[in-house]
């Protein structure tokens, strides 16, 4: 790739030393637009063609194969043998999963 001619900046990786990985994203499942208890943080990884995601709320596993279901209507998490590999992998990036406790409490209260 070359440098355009009017960068006025450094690189912060050479590109050619970059090794793709996988990619952590997390979202809020809102109800409505103001920040409220109901709220309930979601969290995926994507690593090739296969996508993890947990919800919170229902302590919901889900995984799919992109490559075969880009819309995501077949759940693999219980058939596929990536399963656990991934899941470590999605705890990894979530801190509060390392501590062994949630970010929300009294969830049955909701």
């Amino acid at each position: 790739m070359e440098i355009p001619y009017n960068f006025h900046g450094q690189p912060l990786l050479p590109l050619e030393s970059y090794e793709p990985g996988g990619c952590f994203g997390e979202a809020i499942g809102k109800l409505a637009h103001k920040v409220k208890p109901t709220d309930r943080p979601a969290h995926f990884y994507q690593e090739g063609s296969l996508r993890i995601s947990h919800r919170i709320e229902d302590d919901k596993w889900e995984m799919y194969d992109l490559s075969t279901d880009p819309r995501e209507q077949s759940n693999i998490i219980e058939l596929s043998d990536k399963s656990e590999e991934m899941k470590k992998k999605l705890k990894s990036k979530i801190h509060w999963f390392n501590k062994g406790d949630s970010p929300v409490t009294n969830i049955e209260q909701f």
